[in-house]
């Protein structure tokens, strides 16, 4: 992007860009589990409604804001959330297969 930028000749914006700090998200899996969501698929449903909900907020509501949703994000669960909201978890690294 920095190289676009430069050679665009947008140099205000590639200082800006240099500048910015991309807010993380606040809630792990250890709030959920002190909220009391069971592990597996429901706390990937929770975990993504809760993302949903901060991105919504313009990526602004607090760690302390986000934990007081998870129970009734938890609530709010239905069946179309589990068919519908993306698995998340650790992700398999691909073993190579040369010897």
């Amino acid at each position: 992007i920095q190289e676009v930028l430069a050679y665009k000749g947008e140099l205000d914006l590639l200082e800006r860009f240099k500048k910015w700090d991309p807010p993380r998200f606040p809630v792990t899996g250890h709030h959920l589990t002190e909220a009391g969501v069971p592990k597996g698929r429901a706390m990937s449903v929770v975990l993504h409604k809760l993302k949903e909900q901060w991105k919504h907020s313009n990526f602004e509501l607090t760690l302390e804001e986000m934990v007081t949703r998870i129970p009734d994000t938890l609530l709010s669960i239905t069946q179309e959330d589990f068919k519908t909201s993306p698995k998340m978890g650790k992700r398999k690294r691909n073993k190579s297969k040369q010897r």
